[in-house]
């Protein structure tokens, strides 16, 4: 089942603040942001691949419509219903689309976020909040918030799951891939989770405690974000040995960092943007709730959040 929404007039300034229900926030460069309509929501993540966007997120009590897709750059959005879960991730890879969540559910799409089918993980109590397609292995990497030791699973197809163990038992919240080596961060930990073939796993270099939120790459290093502490964005070339940004504003928490265009991208209840993952300015966008996270494709940066909100940006 499908429903779709197209985007709506621009909304009204009350008191100073730009407000709008149910909208999206659009960016090129990530300087002039624009607000747009999309389907009501809490959406915790996007991505673009195969020139869709694909955006998940969590409903009112486990509603439906988790899932909302656009082809046309954030213009219009449909609403998919494969299950009646929560996902906090999603992925691309070998020609499927796959998303992760609440009771180890997730769902996947074989015709470009056409149609989705619900499937099981295995272990039902488990809360996979991280998803990552690794191109060396060419698994689907999953990492979860709790059920430690087995917080991991992988999977060719998001079909077939296999769990795989964690040494330390942390609420993994992140996963990333980098030629070969796979970094996830979590809240509270000290240190990333580290693999160099998707199978075995272990605990990188210790590093600054944070509550660590997402992890991204540019090719040639890690950059993750975090929503408290006094450094709240690090950088490294390996996932083991992390160095504070060099330039940063911590007035508010990060939830989402993102590489794209030769531009990092960091968003939370502020929006920053770098050219090297160490210095960074911060920019101004349209006064919505807190963006979770940030994708681009087709020449477009679009953001997604809390209460139904996304930004947009092509400048």
């Amino acid at each position: 089942m499908s429903s779709s929404i197209k985007a709506s007039p621009p909304g009204q300034f009350r008191n100073g603040v730009f407000e709008r229900n149910d909208v999206a926030a659009i960016g090129h460069l990530g300087t002039a942001w624009e607000v747009i309509a999309c389907p009501a929501h809490s959406w915790n993540k996007i991505k673009f691949a195969n020139g869709v966007f694909v955006a998940v997120g969590s409903g009112n009590g486990g509603d439906l419509n988790d899932i909302m897709i656009s082809t046309d750059n954030g213009d219009s959005w449909q609403t998919k219903t494969p299950a009646d879960k929560q996902f906090f991730d999603v992925a691309y890879g070998n020609g499927t689309w796959v998303t992760v969540g609440e009771w180890a559910s997730c769902a996947i799409s074989t015709d470009n976020g056409a149609t989705w089918v619900g499937q099981s993980m295995g272990v039902g109590t488990t809360h996979y909040h991280g998803l990552v397609f690794d191109e060396s292995s060419g698994l689907f990497i999953a990492i979860a918030s709790n059920g430690y030791p087995s917080q991991i699973r992988t999977s060719p197809d998001g079909i077939t799951w296999t769990a795989r163990s964690t040494q330390n038992d942390v609420e993994w919240w992140s996963i990333d891939a980098m030629n070969g080596r796979i970094a996830a961060v979590g809240y509270q930990s000290q240190f990333a989770c580290i693999s160099d073939d998707g199978v075995n796993f272990y605990n990188g270099t210790e590093h600054n405690n944070n509550n660590w939120r997402d992890i991204a790459n540019d090719g040639s290093q890690f950059v993750k974000v975090g929503n408290s502490g006094g450094q709240r964005i690090f950088h490294s070339p390996d996932g083991h040995n992390w160095t504070a940004a060099s330039s940063h504003n911590v007035s508010g928490g990060f939830h989402g960092v993102t590489y794209a265009n030769g531009i990092w991208m960091a968003c939370g209840t502020a929006l920053q943007t770098s050219p090297d993952g160490d210095i960074w300015t911060t920019q101004t966008y349209p006064a919505v709730g807190n963006r979770y996270k940030i994708a681009y494709g087709n020449g477009v940066w679009i953001g997604v959040g809390t209460d139904a909100q996304a930004l947009r940006s092509t400048a």
